[in-house]
């Protein structure tokens, strides 16, 4: 991470990506804009989280069959 000030440290430590495990906690997103889910996907996967994309919350229903997320994100 470079920053403004062009010596390669961050002012909140080192930060560094973590790799999801299939043990990592599972997170829906359920947003019907796909910029959204993306962007928040690769934020959670960038923290280690496994991260499964909703478009509706229909979808997230008729997934919950056969998927247990840890976590779920609501778009209001």
């Amino acid at each position: 991470v470079t920053h403004a000030a062009g010596n390669g440290t961050s002012p909140v430590g080192d930060v560094r990506m973590k790799t999801a495990t299939a043990e990592s906690p599972l997170v829906a997103i359920v947003d019907d804009q796909r910029d959204v889910r993306t962007t928040v996907g690769r934020g959670l996967a960038a923290h280690g989280f496994r991260a499964h994309p909703f478009a509706s919350g229909q979808d997230l229903l008729d997934a919950l069959e056969y998927l247990e997320p840890d976590c779920i994100l609501l778009d209001m």
